[in-house]
């Protein structure tokens, strides 16, 4: 019973989205397999990126439901009838980086949110996700927080999980005789978290995570062979390691990253 009233909550919260389709195709890069989702797949997280959400979250007994958008702004509801959006307040980390808090004071309603990065299964539908969520709420009148508990991840753009070639900076054409292995490669691994291919002669790796409209690096780590383009290679990194990045996917087989207000990389995606 628990089964069918999950199901049909969802149904109405989600209605008007289009449903996944299941579809996948095979490629390599190094010599490693990889499992390469189509653009038709996760259409449901991305007919909500187009709506500007960001960050979804909800959970069960009772249900609720959490949305945090691209315009900053964080939407909580209940079944027993809160209904808030607010502005989303400075974030308050903790010593773990791994968990995020916001303290929000709205109304009637005092809100602590948290936000922990650790996998988190829904106790109704048995689905992973990457975050575990605790939202406490209480009316000021009130002396104690009511605790939600659930689950919740970032949107992402499944055309992102695909291999790519670095072909402009900016306006500028990269010249690709003039990189040992050819022009700078990026391989986004959605079900790894992590990033593969080489910055024009030296291979490189390191952990990243879609946040809606950004791509969070890790620190990436690069081979130490002798490359003529070592200047370019540091730079290029430099740009990317330990940052999180704006991007665009404008159609056609393109990627950009926004490095700054006045750097662009533009990328194509391999066939």
């Amino acid at each position: 019973m628990k089964k069918v009233i999950y199901l049909l909550y969802i149904f109405f919260t989600m209605l008007g989205c289009k449903s996944p389709k299941e579809a996948q195709t095979e490629t390599k890069i190094n010599g490693k397999q990889n499992n390469i989702l189509t653009e038709e797949s996760g259409s449901l997280e991305n007919e909500l990126l187009r709506k500007g959400i960001d960050f979804s979250a909800s959970g069960n007994e009772p249900f609720w439901s959490l949305t945090i958008g691209v315009d900053n702004i964080i939407h909580f509801k209940t079944v027993s009838g809160i209904d808030m959006n607010v502005a989303t307040p400075e974030v308050l980390y903790a010593i773990d980086k791994n968990v995020t808090n916001y303290v929000i004071d709205e109304g009637d309603y005092n809100v602590n949110m948290q936000l922990t990065a650790q996998e988190c299964i829904n106790n109704m539908s048995g689905n992973k996700s990457d975050y575990s969520v605790v939202v406490n709420v209480k009316k000021k009148t009130d002396k104690i927080f009511t605790a939600y508990n659930g689950c919740g991840h970032y949107l992402k753009d499944y055309r992102l999980n695909d291999i790519w070639v670095l072909k402009n900076i900016n306006t500028q054409p990269l010249n690709k005789t003039g990189f040992t292995k050819g022009l700078p490669l990026l391989e986004i691994n959605f079900a790894q978290k992590k990033i593969f291919g080489h910055a024009g002669c030296n291979e490189i790796s390191g952990f990243m995570e879609v946040q809606g409209n950004k791509i969070k690096f890790g620190k990436i780590i690069i081979t130490s062979n002798f490359c003529p383009t070592k200047n370019f290679e540091e730079n290029y990194l430099a740009n990317l390691s330990g940052k999180t990045i704006p991007y665009k996917l404008p159609g056609n087989g393109k990627l950009q990253l926004q490095i700054n207000k006045d750097s662009i990389y533009y990328y194509t995606k391999i066939d």
